[in-house]
Formats: structure tokens, sequence, C-alpha cells
């Protein structure tokens, strides 16, 4: 029968059924995990009447491999014994779910194994109860009302009746002269027989027998245990298991295959095998199946239960081995090209099917990987990265980009612009780079990733500036300004606490060990690393951090300059790489056109948004403008004016630097480089504010912020200065 109310049944009818075999484990479950702490706990809640749970069984009615439930010594010999499986075939099954005894434990198995091996003897649990003194009067106690507690041990002091031997009085219908017997034989009664009276010994007696029939009640009570049973036909099934995790059961799609394939292929021990021949590799197991799904179905069907109905051993054994070179290539190709630094920090790992698709497709024709096929795969992997294509992607955006990439590896290059639109950018701007803040984001992911793909050198480590390798076991998303730091600056400031965990402020680096950073400023930090790596300003600039962080602390107070000029050098390179390439595919009109950062945007500091990654410098349309600077020292008054060239990037004003002295600075430093020569006061300085221009219309000085709003400004110093 199945039904999908709520039943009932018996402790004896769960250890009788496991006792017949026909209540078995899936082969997928997991083994018997319980300390004995918990068996106590959960008989004591059923002696109360709590609530213990619903258990779900199901039957099946499709192929799948079940094992016995576990009756193994917990140590010693026997402890290690392989519990035996046997495999149902699908007519078997169907036969079994015609029976109302056969049943598969889904949830609840570490609960009705330790009923079976708690009443069967295979694990010792004693029912202790009161002292016997405050209990012989009242004959009409319930059990509740003479136990204490159960245990793993008897007592000298008190009854202690052992669980299996009021299982066996129940089995074997025992006499109650054989009940008293073990009584007799118990710790209890030898160490106190000689101190009672016939009266005392025949109330304890009494006592014993009246629990252990209390106990014989609790093993046969009808309604004790609740539990569903499940119609396991292979839809209900695959929705049922779909949907587990919500309902807080652990079932897991690969295991329940492996279960199903076990007769024919050990699918478990394969990737037990993969494993270990790849321990820098985590196997994405479900993926793998995917793709032997799709090229057992001639590129038609990934869909879960299409696998779990249709794949059969023998596709496993034709495809298992050529699936896992590919999918060792793909990530092999993915990290040598930059496009990823580590499995869990990829985007989404369903990019990597198409990709699995494409290399087979390429190895089947004997070509070698041209370069335009490596630059359409650049642009269709960040653009899908960046237009959220595969979050939550379902199978069908999975089966047309097998396909694309299958007709690419054929030198055949989609056309269809209706393709492309697919993989416009939702990040049109530099601004929406700060709103990204869940490292769970697929574009948080990318944007760590796409970071990764500019450097020449990939990210590099801060502490020896050595590549970070594939899959480091450390790595994590790094504050670049501690929050620690922040929350006790900006405790008035809630506008910029929210802006804590941007990925502007993140860098993806192994964990920074024997170094505590707690509440300090990226200066100091950063300087103590500096001690222990003399190259960390190579490191940073490989994750656009400007090494100008450490040189001063000043900066620590240029949060907000500081993540929005990251964030706009992060744009850039999304625009380069994501965007901008995929116009060439788009009708003019719907040509994505990335904007970036508002000139007018208002910061703490003045308004400014201070150049801060020299990567991104490197205009030749300069025009070079004379500027000056006041500086009034503190305590002195002394007055200072300071010269210098303002080397004037005429396409994007804000990215112009300051020579001073003979160096080539950004606005703040070459300030403070001025400023630090007549002082050895330590004071932030926003050089925007600081240097000045005269207009070339008017002779009135200007601070050369105003270059960033003005553009007539700009216009008339390239006409007089150019």
């Amino acid at each position: 029968m199945s039904d999908v109310s709520p039943q009932s049944e018996s402790i004896l009818g769960i250890v009788g059924a496991i006792e017949k075999s026909s209540t078995l484990l899936p082969e997928f479950q997991r083994d018997f995990k319980w300390q004995m702490e918990l068996t106590y706990d959960l008989f004591d809640s059923l002696a109360k009447g709590i609530f213990i749970g619903t258990i779900i069984y199901g039957k099946p009615s499709f192929a799948i491999s079940c094992r016995e439930l576990d009756d193994r010594p917990r140590s010693g010999k026997g402890s290690r014994r392989k519990l035996s499986i046997q495999h149902i075939g699908e007519a078997e099954a169907r036969r079994l779910s015609n029976s109302d005894s056969f049943r598969l434990v889904l949830d609840g198995q570490q609960r009705i194994t330790a009923i079976f091996r708690a009443v069967t003897g295979k694990d010792t649990v004693y029912l202790v109860l009161k002292k016997h003194g405050q209990l012989c009067a009242n004959v009409s106690s319930g059990l509740e009302d003479l136990m204490d507690y159960f245990s793993g041990s008897q007592r000298e002091d008190r009854i202690s009746i052992r669980v299996s031997d009021v299982y066996d009085y129940e089995r074997e219908s025992a006499r109650e002269s054989t009940m008293i017997e073990r009584l007799e034989q118990s710790l209890f009664f030898k160490r106190n027989e000689n101190t009672w009276s016939i009266e005392a010994k025949d109330a304890i007696v009494d006592l014993y027998l009246r629990a252990c029939q209390q106990l014989r009640d609790l093993l046969k009570r009808e309604k004790l245990v609740s539990y569903y049973l499940l119609d396991m036909s292979l839809d209900k099934f695959c929705l049922f298991f779909e949907r587990s995790n919500s309902k807080g059961m652990q079932l897991n799609f690969t295991d329940i295959l492996a279960a199903k394939l076990y007769s024919g292929f050990n699918l478990r021990e394969s990737i037990e095998k993969f494993e270990d021949e790849n321990p820098n590799i985590l196997p994405n197991r479900e993926l793998i199946i995917r793709a032997i799904s799709y090229f057992s179905s001639s590129g038609r069907e990934i869909d879960k239960g299409y696998i779990l109905k249709n794949l059969r051993p023998e596709h496993f054994n034709k495809y298992w081995d050529e699936v896992c070179n590919l999918y060792v290539k793909v990530l092999a190709f993915l990290y040598e090209n930059r496009f990823m630094l580590s499995q869990k920090w990829l985007p989404s790992e369903n990019m990597v099917l198409p990709l699995i698709v494409f290399f087979r497709e390429l190895a089947v024709n004997r070509n070698l990987l041209e370069e335009d096929q490596l630059n359409f795969m650049r642009l269709w992997y960040w653009a899908s990265v960046f237009a959220n294509r595969y979050t939550g992607a379902s199978n069908e955006v999975m089966l047309e980009d097998s396909r694309v990439l299958r007709e690419v590896a054929r030198m055949e290059f989609p056309k269809d612009s209706s393709y492309f639109r697919k993989l416009r950018s939702r990040l049109t701007d530099a601004e929406d780079i700060l709103g990204f803040q869940k490292r769970a984001s697929s574009v948080y992911k990318g944007l760590l990733n796409i970071i990764n793909f500019d450097s020449d050198q990939g990210l590099l480590d801060w502490t020896n500036t050595s590549r970070v390798s594939l899959n480091h076991d450390k790595l994590q998303d790094h504050h670049i300004f501690p929050k620690a730091y922040l929350k006790n600056k900006y405790v008035d400031r809630p506008e910029l606490l929210d802006m804590v965990d941007t990925v502007a402020n993140r860098a993806l680096i192994p964990k920074l060990t024997n170094l505590k950073i707690g509440a300090k400023p990226p200066s100091r930090y950063l300087g103590e690393l500096l001690d222990r790596n003399p190259d960390l300003r190579i490191s940073l600039r490989s994750h656009i951090i400007d090494d100008e962080i450490i040189l001063d602390e000043a900066f620590d107070d240029l949060f907000e300059d500081f993540i929005r000029y990251r964030a706009l050098s992060i744009f850039d390179v999304v625009k380069r790489v994501a965007i901008d390439p995929l116009s060439q595919y788009l009708p003019l009109q719907e040509s994505i056109v990335g904007k970036t950062l508002d000139r007018t945007t208002k910061t703490n500091v003045g308004g400014s948004i201070r150049p801060w990654s020299d990567s991104i410098l490197n205009s030749s349309n300069e025009v070079e403008i004379p500027v000056t600077a006041e500086y009034s020292a503190r305590g002195s008054g002394d007055r200072y004016t300071f010269d210098a060239t303002l080397c004037l990037d005429t396409l994007q004003p804000k990215r112009s630097r300051i020579r001073v002295n003979g160096r080539l600075l950004k606005p703040s430093p070459a300030g403070l480089a001025c400023i630090h020569t007549v002082s050895s006061a330590k004071r932030a300085v926003n050089g925007w504010t600081f240097w000045m221009l005269h207009d070339p219309r008017t002779s009135e000085k200007r601070f050369i912020s105003d270059l960033r709003a003005d553009e007539a400004l700009v216009n008339a110093c390239i006409a007089h200065y150019g």
C-alpha cells in the first residue's frame, strides 16, 4: 500500500521487518553514525511520549541496489565487515512494490538502526529505574514514573533492565520464573541480596516484573513511531529527491544513481579512483554524469529524470574514462588560460559542460585549437558570466551552449544576433560593481576571476609573489580595507559601512597566516607583510590594487575613493573583455557601450575619484599644464608654495598625473611628496583639491578636480597648452 498520509507502527514492527529483510537501505545511504548517547536520548523520548520525527519509507518500482541495516559490533572483530548488498532488478522491484511489507528507508536510518541495535542487543542499553524505595508503594505507576534514565551500564544501587532482555521475553513468551532468573544475575541483585528481608526482596522482584511489563508494552505499542510510505515510481522518486533538501533530508542525485547502476558499474568506486588519481581536482560528479548523458543521448538530454530512467551501466562503461579525461583537460585549460583561479571560485561549474563538448568535438576532428576559436571562447565565457546566463541555468541553456561550442569546434561560428543578445552584460557601469557583496553570486566570483584573467602573471600570493595554485585549499576573498577597521572608523557613516563587503574591497588570495589584522588600517598590516615579502607591490598590482596603499598612512582615510576607483578599473576590464567584443555581433543600435562612474559623484574627500591603478594609465593623449599648490604647516604657521606639471589625459581627465621633482605621481601622492619635503606631519591629502591651475579663459585659479566635471575647461586647456 502507498499513502501520503502519516501512518504509525510499533518498535517490534520496525525490528521484525528489519530481521526479515523486508526493510532495507538504498545502497546510496551513508553508514550508521550515531553515538550511544543519542540512542539513550532516543529511548528516553520514546518512553516519555516525545515525538521523535517521522520515518520516510519508499517502495521502488525500478532497478536499485540495497543493503542491510548495520548490525556490526561497534569495535573489534566484525566491526569492519562489509554489509551485504543485493541488486533488485526492475521486474523484481515491481513485484516487491506490490508487497505490503517490502520498503526502503529514505529518511530516518539513524533512528530506526539505533532502535534495532538496542532491541536486538547489538548495542547494550539499560533502563535504569528510580530508587526502589520510592517506587514500591504505587502499583499503578507507568513506565515514565518508574524510569530514571537509559544508560549503557548497570547500577549497583538501582534495578537496571537491559532492553534486549525484554525483547527476548516477548519473543520467547518467557515465563515469570525465567525473568526472575535474569534479575538474580544482575549486578544490583548480587551486590545487595544479603541485605534484604524476604519482604524487601519480594517487593524488588515485583517492581522488576512491573517495569519489564511496562517496557514490553512500549515495544508493542502500535502507534508509537510515525512514518510515511511513498509510492516510488521513478517520476515521483525524482521529484521527491529534487525537493528533499527543503524538507531537511539528505538525498543525493549521484548516490541514488550509484544504487541503480551498482550491478553493472560501480559509480562510487569509480569516483574514488578518479579522486585518487587527481588529488588536486574536486570532481563535480553531477557534471560528469550529465556529460555522459549528453553523449549517450546524442546531445539531446541532460535532465536528472532522464538520467535516472534511461542511463544504464553500459553507457558509463563506454563514456566514463573519456569524460573524466575531458573534465580534467577543461579544468587545466581554464586554469592555464586564467579563466579561473580555483574550482570553488568558478562562477558556474555548469559552464564546464559545453567546454567538455567542445574539446571532445575538437579531438574527434583531430583539430588543434585555433586563435579564432580561443577568442570566441573568451567572449562566450566572460559574456556568459556577466550576463548571468548560468545563474540557475536551465538544461536548455547548457544544451544550447553545448551545441554552439560543438559547432565552433568545427570552425562554424554562430551568426544569429539573437544568440548574442543573450550574452549582453548585466553590468552597465562601475557603480554596478559596488553592489555585488555576496560570494555566492556568479558575477561576484566572475569579477574576482576576471582580475586574474587580466593579469599577465595571474593573481599573485601576497606572502611570496608566486602565482596562486589551482584549488589552493585556503583561498579566501580577503577584505583589503579590514572590516573591523572600517566599522571603527565609520561609525557615523552607514552609507560607507554598507559597502564594506563589496567585491571592490576584496582580493582572492590564500589566507594570510601568522598575521594579526583585526582592526589595523591597510597601511599597517600591509606594511608588516612588506617586511616579509619585499615584492608585495608586484602582488598588489596583479589584483588591481595600487601599491601606494602601503606607502603612506594618509591613504587609510581614502576608503571610498579606493573602492570607487578600483570598481572603475575592474569595470574597464569587463568592458574590454566581455562587453566591447560583443558589439561586433550585434546590430549597431544594440551595441553595448558601458558607462563609467559619474564625474560628479561626491565622496568624503571633496568629490574625488582617485586614480589607483597604473595598469590603466597608459594614454598618450596628454597635455602638460603648469599647476601650483599652497600648504600651511601645522604649528609653525609657515606657508609654502609648490610648483609642478599636470599631465592631463585629455580623453579621461580623472586619470591624469602630476610630475613633481622628476617623479610622475597621481595627484594625492604628489601632494604628499611635496608636503614631506618641508614637514614630517602625517595628514591626508586629496590631490584633486590640493593642486590648482589657471583657467586660460579668465586666469582664475581652479582646482584640478574641475577638469573632471567641466568639459569646457578641458577644451580650453587643450587649446591653450596643447
